[in-house]
Parts: structure tokens; sequence; C-alpha cells
């Protein structure tokens, strides 16, 4: 297989992102809404000198959490519903980072997904997910650069 520098750039900068990086959440950033019993973590996201947005992360009572940040919404990060399947350590990892050399810092999501039996006691495969989003300064978005999961994985949330 044959990789462009730009692609062993961006490989290698991964890496250093997973390794040294801090992760954008953290579980106990989250504080509980007592009505629904959803609960809510929100911060500050600088992507560049003058552009930042909130990012805001919802756990529902049902154990199922989504991210909002600029014009991604309801990206599926936090699954502690016994439905199947699960994230390990039910949040994924959430990093902001220049992954590309831009100048942007852009969306890295990754983690373990692990699907179990019938009866939820077993893990039958794990498989990691791997979601990159590069920021795009002319449109002030977020754009999908590269997925990586499991075909029953979808990391969008079309249900909620």
């Amino acid at each position: 297989m044959f990789y462009t520098l730009k692609t062993i750039f961006i490989l290698i900068r991964l890496a250093e992102i997973v390794v040294c990086e801090p992760a954008a959440f953290r579980r106990d950033d989250f504080v509980q809404i007592t009505i629904s019993g959803d609960e809510v973590a929100c911060k500050k996201m600088v992507v560049a000198k003058g552009i930042a947005y909130s990012a805001m992360i919802r756990i529902t009572s049902h154990g199922n959490g989504d991210l909002k940040i600029a014009n991604l919404d309801r990206l599926h990060v936090y699954d502690a519903h016994g439905d199947g399947d699960l994230f390990r350590n039910w949040l994924l990892t959430i990093k902001f980072a220049d992954f590309d050399g831009d100048g942007y810092r852009d969306l890295v999501i990754y983690g373990i997904a692990d699907y179990y039996d019938e009866n939820g006691e077993k893990v039958l495969t794990s498989r990691p997910i791997i979601h990159l989003y590069r920021f795009n300064p002319q449109k002030r978005e977020f754009e999908e650069f590269f997925v990586y999961a499991p075909t029953w994985y979808d990391l969008y949330d079309k249900e909620n």
C-alpha cells in the first residue's frame, strides 16, 4: 500500500494526539439535570484564534449520549445502554487538535465498541472506532475526513 507524505504526516500526528493531547471531556465533567434525569457537559472549544464553539454532550437517562458542536449534531459518543453493544468505558475519547497541520483544531473521536451476547454477559467481538472531522475555515464547519468503525456501529444517532 502506498501512502502520500501528507497521509504519513497525519498518521504520525494522530499518534501524537492520542498519546499527548488531553481529552476534551471526562466522565466527571457531567452534571445531572434533576427534572429529566439526563446529564450534560458543556465546554468552549477554541478551533483557532477568533473561532470558538460550544461543545455539548447530553447523556439520556437511558444511557445514550450525543455530542453537538458547530454544524455537527447528535454524534453518538456515549453508550452505557445494554442493547447488545457498548462503548468501552462508555464515553468515546473526544479530542480537539490540529491533525493536518493547517493551523485549525480538528475533531478526533475514538474508542472501542464491544458487542455482547444475548444475555449481555460475554463480549463476542470488539472493534476500534475512529472518526476524524477536519475543520474547514472557509465554511467554518467540521467535515468528515476519515471513518473506521464496525459495520453495525453508526456515529450519527438517528433514533433520538
